[in-house]
């Protein structure tokens, strides 16, 4: 493959676990790869169409690489039903979604197709869909975060919640039609391996309902490519929502959020000078009159534990989690649960905010 596209391994490997036919492009317009589902969609190897020109699918309307360029130059992603010839000249109607693949830096350097054969979309997937209405309803009322329904046996999108254009851009059909290869696509490249391999290991463990582990999700945080370019950083709860008779893993319900700010507070309270530019200046604020700078709020009001100070003066310090867990011999959850509290008690949305209203109400 060329190195251009930068695909990792292991994200070819979860190209190939899709049902959805999933090709890649270089910039020429040269087929560099194509995943197994092809074969069942198309009746084509693989093989037969890698170093090839997207003439390679017949199809009505028949789409040229040219179009695909100046198409996604201005709209990023497309979706175009067509009808494409089988390898036995057999007609079947496809659903093609296109996008860029990106660089970290934000420059274009493939197109990735996602193909979907909707008259084989699976009966048991429409069965599911339909008695999940209620639940996919409710879901789609909340707007603060991105609620996702996916296929886990067959890694496909079944469902996005319309708060995904307010988040991230993109429309619900653009993120279900991409599916899970799409999904990847738009992860940002320093954090997919690492993301690949924590979703592996944290599956593997609740690979057997035996485990007890379907009560607590999986929480990752990772950088999501916006439709306008731009990265911002997101926080993933993924849930197991049902398992088959034999106990298998069926369907992933995943709530997902933007915690940009968050994580850009988080970031900046570990760099040792901007925290002591913040504790420096803000020690040193008074109001004209003399008084202390206050949020409002006496101090004695915030009925913080003499633990919680403790914790709040070490996060001042720039400690971590496991660094305050290890020094107070509490586990990291407990810190963390610590943190949450003071955060809403100081109503403080990051560590960076939570010192600064805390050094601003001479709390510590």
């Amino acid at each position: 493959m060329p190195d251009r596209l930068e695909i990792a391994k292991a994200t070819l490997e979860l190209f190939d676990s899709t049902r959805d036919g999933v090709v890649l492009f270089n910039l020429n317009g040269t087929i560099v790869y194509a995943n197994k589902s092809i074969s069942s969609i198309l009746e084509l190897h693989p093989s037969e169409i890698i170093n090839k020109s997207c003439d390679s699918f017949i199809s009505d309307p028949q789409i040229k690489f040219d179009h695909i360029l100046n198409t996604l130059s201005t709209q990023q992603c497309f979706i175009q039903e067509v009808k494409c010839k089988k390898s036995n000249g057999e007609t079947v109607e496809l659903t093609f979604s296109l996008s860029f693949l990106n660089s970290p830096e934000g420059l274009q350097k493939g197109v990735l197709l996602v193909i979907k054969d909707r008259f084989l979309e699976f009966q048991d997937e429409k069965d599911f869909l339909s008695q999940q209405n209620n639940l996919l309803r409710s879901l789609n009322f909340r707007q603060e975060e991105i609620c996702l329904l996916y296929d886990y046996k067959n890694f496909r999108s079944l469902y996005c919640s319309e708060s995904i254009q307010q988040i991230l851009g993109w429309t619900a059909s653009e993120y279900v039609n991409g599916g899970w290869a799409f999904s990847l696509s738009i992860t940002h490249p320093e954090d997919a391996h690492k993301l690949e391999k924590q979703f592996t290991s944290e599956m593997a463990m609740r690979k057997h309902a035996s485990a007890n582990l379907d009560s607590i999700p999986v929480k990752l945080k990772y950088r999501k490519r916006h439709k306008n370019g731009d990265y911002i950083w997101v926080q993933s709860d993924t849930w197991i929502l049902d398992r088959d008779s034999n106990g298998s893993i069926n369907h992933l319900l995943i709530f997902m959020k933007n915690i940009t700010v968050e994580k850009e507070g988080d970031l900046a309270m570990q760099n040792p000078k901007i925290l002591e530019l913040l504790i420096n200046g803000l020690e040193n604020l008074t109001m004209n009159n003399g008084d202390k700078v206050t949020n409002g709020i006496a101090v004695n009001e915030y009925h913080l534990s003499s633990r919680e100070k403790e914790i709040l003066a070490m996060i001042k310090k720039g400690l971590s989690t496991k660094e305050i867990s290890a020094k107070l011999s509490l586990t990291v959850n407990t810190v963390n649960t610590y943190r949450k509290n003071l955060m809403n008690k100081l109503k403080a949305k990051n560590s960076a905010e939570l010192v600064r209203i805390a050094i601003e109400e001479h709390i510590i």
